[in-house]
Order: C-alpha cells, then structure tokens, then sequence
C-alpha cells in the first residue's frame, strides 16, 4: 500500500468529530484551487498557488480553522463573515453546527483573486543563477 498524502495523513490524525468538517474544509478549498498543491506548512494543511502559500485549514477539539483572513477576504463577504472571525485573521468554524461551505467558497476566490492581482504587479522572477563550486 503506497503511502498516504501528508494532508491525508494530517486529517486522518484528527478526532473523529473534526475528522468530517475537516474534510469538508478541505475539499471545498480544492474545489476552488484546483491547481493549488496541498502541502504540509507549520505542521498543518495548506494550499500553495503559483508558490505563494495561499490559505491553510486546521483541525482542533472543537473547530477548524482558515488563516489567513485578509482584509481582501473580509471586504468580499461583507458582515458573513463576522460569526466566525477570532483576532484578524482567523475564521473558526465550531464543530456543532454545519460548515459553512458557499462562505468557505467565496472566501477562497477572493484569496485567489488578491493573489492574482498580486502576481500581476509583480515583475517576472527571473530563474536563479546557477552557483559554480567554490574552488579551494
């Protein structure tokens, strides 16, 4: 049996009650990212877009998290988003009621949209030079 994904693995180490919601957060970002990678960053799933780390998810006890929560984000859903802010950047969705899967979406293609207009702005990263060895 190959080994399972980082990701996979993360989720599946979680309480089974995160477990579900998790998941859900999960393939709701994939939906929306579909070309992002799914690494492992800071010990927690993140999506990473055109290598810039795009938005991460976590599993605890009692919620699962989004970070970050950029003012572009906050801006895009208006007042949705105000239940579940803690702090500034980070939306925590508790486990007893259902997640909140179209505000989940749109928070996502508003990050990739910021990102976007980002990589726009930004000049062309030109390739790194190759480094000749050092001779003693």
């Amino acid at each position: 049996m190959p080994p399972l994904h980082p990701v996979d693995a993360y989720v599946q180490a979680q309480p089974p009650a995160t477990q579900g919601h998790l998941a859900l957060l999960r393939a709701t970002l994939a939906e929306v990212l579909p070309t992002a990678e799914q690494v492992i960053s800071y010990q927690i799933p993140c999506f990473r877009l055109n290598g810039t780390y795009a938005v991460y998810c976590a599993g605890y006890a009692h919620h699962v998290g989004l970070y970050p929560i950029t003012q572009a984000m906050r801006d895009a859903v208006g007042d949705a988003l105000t239940p579940y802010l803690s702090g500034k950047a980070t939306a925590r969705f508790a486990l007893d009621v259902p997640l909140p899967v179209e505000l989940v979406r749109q928070l996502a293609a508003a990050r990739v949209a910021e990102i976007e207009a980002i990589m726009a702005t930004r000049p062309s990263k030109r390739p790194l030079k190759s480094r000749r060895p050092m001779i003693r």
